[in-house]
Formats: structure tokens, sequence, C-alpha cells
């Protein structure tokens, strides 16, 4: 059966939970409000630590039961999936390009472009890593940069500036064997980061300069755009779980009983009068949650900060911090993001969330809804499946905008 080009289903695989999601796509509109989601399936992952897969059958067979239930919900059959990918093993880098233009009227074509960004991937990896994703940052044309789209353009020499994404070849094939196990295709896959900045970032925002911080439960991950352009970005092992595990450890109590204290007594709600009830059986106060979780959300976003000023992108950040994320309803992680930054910070809560009316911790699919979109862009510039001709770019014709979509 063809793939209904109308229709696109992403899948989010977390350490927490995965998520299917199923979006209704408007191809004639072309923008993100043109997505209708009208499925989802939602159920708690058991088989990833720090967002690596630690048990491939328990981790299929979670995946087979987010996607039915999504099939169940949307009343379609799922065939193909747009796979969020993420985890301690992600690296990234910046590369840059150089060719001469060929041509002698020295008209810049599409080959141009292809030639140039061949030669951006020629990055010594270490053994066992491959690449995952390549994000144009922007070209140069004779050394005048700030160029988005080359093409038609004339010139002697073509420069390109990228953010390379790569992963460990294992596990990256763990991940893609799961969802073939479960009886689904994969179309694309798509740095975790991406996806959620494209649900949450505001347009202003990626040209004044911002950096989006998101934190699950195995990883924190963060990114920083500029100028409407990718600059840094970097996945650290350090997550929610790490709270909870606090959490259990301060108050003498098991891991899953720590996660739904800090589900529920955590995120947003009235600890002065949540806390010291009848449904709160360890008659821990206020104070003593805060003085457990704080110091370990304040260590975290000075490690995400630390990073920061050694890659010497501080600078780049005017407009300020955007968190998304489920950890990102702690209660004061906005003040304390605030403070260490001192600068802007809101929580960012994805474009598409209205649709969840249902689902108080938006935040938390943040990247789902990212995979979406990225899923009707894939849809509409006539993006080519990297799993059915190995070709990382894709097919070349067009315009860098089709090239690469929205993510340029």
């Amino acid at each position: 059966m063809r793939t209904r080009k109308d229709i696109v289903t992403a899948l989010d695989i977390g350490t927490s939970k995965i998520c299917a999601m199923v979006g209704k796509l408007d191809l004639l509109k072309g923008q993100e409000d043109s997505i209708e989601i009208i499925g989802m399936g939602i159920v708690p992952t058991r088989g990833l630590k720090k967002g690596l897969i630690v048990n491939i059958d328990t981790v299929t067979n979670d995946i087979k039961e987010a996607l039915k239930e999504a099939e169940k919900t949307s009343e379609l059959e799922i065939k193909s999936v747009f796979m969020g990918i993420g985890g301690g093993h992600i690296n990234t880098v910046n590369s840059k390009g150089s060719v001469p233009v060929r041509r002698e009227d020295r008209e810049i074509t599409v080959e141009d472009t292809r030639n140039v960004i061949e030669t951006a991937k020629a990055i010594k990896l270490h053994e066992g890593r491959e690449i995952i994703q390549i994000l144009p940052q922007d070209f140069a044309i004779d050394d005048q940069p700030e160029i988005k789209d080359p093409i038609g353009m004339n010139g002697v020499k073509l420069e390109i500036m990228t953010h390379i994404v790569t992963g460990m070849v294992t596990h990256t094939q763990n991940f893609i064997k799961s969802v073939n196990q479960a009886g689904f295709k994969i179309e694309d896959i798509v740095f975790n980061l991406l996806a959620s900045s494209k649900s949450v970032l505001l347009q202003s925002e990626k040209e004044l300069g911002v950096v989006l911080i998101e934190m699950g439960a195995g990883t924190t991950n963060f990114v920083i755009f500029e100028k409407d352009s990718l600059k840094y970005s970097q996945v650290l092992a350090i997550g929610g779980n790490h709270i909870t595990n606090d959490i259990a450890i301060g108050l003498h109590i098991s891991t899953p009983e720590a996660e739904k204290i800090k589900k529920k007594y955590g995120t947003g709600l009235d600890m002065e009068t949540n806390t010291n009830n009848q449904e709160n059986p360890n008659h821990f106060s206020p104070y003593q949650l805060s003085e457990i979780v704080q110091p370990r959300i304040a260590e975290t976003i000075r490690i995400v900060k630390e990073e920061i000023e050694r890659a010497d992108f501080v600078n780049l950040i005017a407009s300020g911090v955007v968190l998304t994320g489920g950890s990102s309803l702690l209660k004061g992680m906005t003040s304390t993001v605030r403070d260490i930054f001192n600068l802007p910070t809101r929580i960012g809560v994805p474009n598409l969330a209205y649709q969840l009316e249902d689902i108080p911790d938006k935040p938390s699919y943040s990247t789902c809804i990212g995979l979406l979109q990225h899923g009707s862009d894939f849809r509409k510039f006539g993006g080519t499946s990297k799993f059915e001709n190995k070709n990382l770019i894709g097919k070349m014709t067009g315009s860098v905008k089709k090239i690469f979509g929205d993510f340029f």
C-alpha cells in the first residue's frame, strides 16, 4: 500500500516514554497550523537508559504498542515513521567546505552545492561513528558570508559552514532495528534537538540569538541559534532521572515513588497545600523537596552555561533562554535558569500543543510535534528517504530550501 502523502507519523523514543503522533497535512497551506494531530500513542519506556537502548526486545514491544495505539486513535494504518534520535552517543561538530566554481560564466549550480557539502562532510570520525545529519549554517561566495541560497549567483569560490551530527553506528542501528522489528519503516531520522527547535522557537529568537535547553529524563540537550543559523549543540548525559534519584535518596523512598512525588509536587503545583495531607504518607515538607531538587537543577544549568562559555558562544544568545522537555516544568526551573544566565527565560510550549487539550505537560511533546513538522517539510520539499538510496543529503534538485527544508 502506498504511503499517503498527507499523513505523517512521528516517533519519539525517550528514556521515560515513547510517543507516537499522527498528523494530517494540508499540503497547500505549507504552514505549521496546516498540521492536524489526529492520533497519538504514549507508553512508558522500559528498555532505555540515558537515551540508549539496553533491551532491544522490550523497546521493540513498546514501540509496537505506542504505534498501534496511534493507529487506533487515528483510525489509520501506519506504515512508516519519522524518528527522532538523541542520547549520550550523539556528538556534533562544525565543519567548513570549499570548492571552485567551474562553469565558464561562474554561475553557481546545484552541482556546486552538492560538491561543497561533500567537502564539508570529509571530517575525521572515530571508529564506529557515522554521520546522522548535515545541517547547513551559511554559504559564502568569494569570502562574502551569510548567504542562504547561492544557487544562481556568480562567484569564483563557494564555501559552506555546516553543523554535523554524528552518532555511534551500533546505537543508531539498534534504534532502526527496533522500529523495523516492530513492523514499521523509517522515512527519516532527525536529531531530537532540531525537531524540538522547530516546534518551540520563534523566528525572531533564532535571528537575534537564543539557546534552547531541553531537559529530558535521561539527557539534557542544548542548541544555539543566531542569525537564523544553528551555531552549536551538545548532548549531556544528565537529566530528570538524576533528580528522581536524588529525591529517592533524600526521602529514603523507592525510585518509582520518588518519580511520582517529583511529578505531583515538583511541577507547578501549590506545594504548600499538597504535601502535608493524607496523600503525602512520607510527610515531607515543601522546603525538604526544594532542598533536594534545586541544587541538582542549578548544577545541571551551570554545566550547560560552562559548556557554552567554553565554546565561546555565550555572546550569541541575546534574546535569552528557552526551556522545554518534561523537566522544564519543575518548580524553580525558570527562575534558576534566569539567575544563572542573567537572561530572559521562558518555557517553550510546542506551537501545535493547543491541540493536546487533555495533556498538562505539553513541553514533554516538543520533539514529537517537531518531528511532525519535519515530516511536513519532507513531503513539501520532495525529500528522499536516506534508507532507500543511502544518500544522506537527499536528491539535490532545485533550491537550497528544497534541498534542506526549514532546518536551514
